[in-house]
């Protein structure tokens, strides 16, 4: 399996442990469905599980000031997953090459000479 969905899940179960009401969202329903078909339980969503519809609602009604904005971005641009570069190739840091005129006809001597340099190779 990807180290990287590996991570990618264990964080996603990290954040299922600290707000169950993650997993009682109208996009998490097929996982809630998955667990019990396993014979596990999700406990009942707490007075924090919004529907979407709610939270919207509560959007539209409540206009933001901008103390409320400010709090609502994440406190970090970096994310908590490394990459790992292993196996990476590094672009090309070279000035790019000259090349040929591409507006130019070729002649049957210019095909005779590819083709004994070809030939020479």
């Amino acid at each position: 399996m990807d180290p990287c969905k590996v991570k990618e899940l264990r964080a996603f179960v990290k954040m299922c442990k600290q707000d169950l009401s993650v997993l009682h969202t109208e996009e998490m329903c097929f996982l809630r469905e998955w667990v019990e078909s396993m014979g596990g339980k999700v406990p009942p969503a707490t007075h924090k599980a919004k529907s979407e519809e709610n939270i919207k609602e509560e959007e539209m009604d409540s206009p933001k000031t901008e103390e409320n904005i400010k709090t609502d971005q994440p406190s970090s641009e970096e994310s908590d997953l490394e990459i790992d570069n292993e196996g990476v190739i590094e672009p090309d840091t070279d000035s790019p090459q000259e090349m040929g005129d591409e507006n130019v006809e070729i002649t049957e001597e210019m095909m005779d000479q590819v083709n004994e340099k070809k030939g020479a190779g």
